[in-house]
């Protein structure tokens, strides 16, 4: 489908220290999106904690893994929205821990992330940026690229205004 896709890929088969040949394409060629789907799903098919351990939590993955793929490069900010969204009541995307869909997305996210101005992750992608600090404290998710810098505290969007002594009054 796109170099991208074929560059995530790599890099999660990498991180996941895969020995599990990948059939039917050479991971060097380009790849189509449902390909990656299924690719990343059978990298980890036997790590129960990276699957989902229930039907239900693997369906949520699988749909993060389509999610993801059907975003596309041109549709990565749409996604990272709808991930922003998702994460207002979570620490991961699905369960208590963290599954492929952590590191899909992750390994989506992190480029754009990282090319946008502390004040836009902060401002926009404030539960994105949370995670995203969160999944890269694990062992062997970043190799040799460097952590994506996020701060920890808001950056706020405050003009100074001139208060009168009423509505100083009418605060207090």
């Amino acid at each position: 489908m796109n170099s991208l896709l074929n560059d995530e890929l790599k890099s999660i088969t990498k991180y996941l220290s895969s020995t599990r040949k990948i059939t039917n394409q050479n991971v060097e060629n380009e790849i189509d999106s449902s390909y990656f789907a299924t690719s990343v799903s059978n990298i980890c098919s036997k790590n129960v904690q990276l699957i989902g351990n229930n039907p239900s939590s693997r369906a949520a993955i699988w749909e993060w893994l389509v999610l993801r793929v059907k975003a596309g490069n041109d549709g990565i900010e749409k996604f990272a929205k709808q991930l922003n969204q998702h994460l207002q009541s979570c620490v991961y995307i699905v369960g208590h821990h963290l599954t492929l869909a952590d590191i899909v997305a992750f390994y989506a996210l992190r480029p754009f992330l990282c090319d946008l101005t502390q004040f836009e992750k902060q401002k926009l992608y404030t539960n994105v940026c949370r995670w995203i600090e969160n999944v890269q404290q694990h062992e062997g998710i970043i190799d040799s690229q460097t952590k994506c810098t996020m701060l920890h505290n808001h950056v706020y969007n405050f003009t100074p205004k001139s208060w009168t002594c009423r509505e100083i009054l009418d605060v207090w």
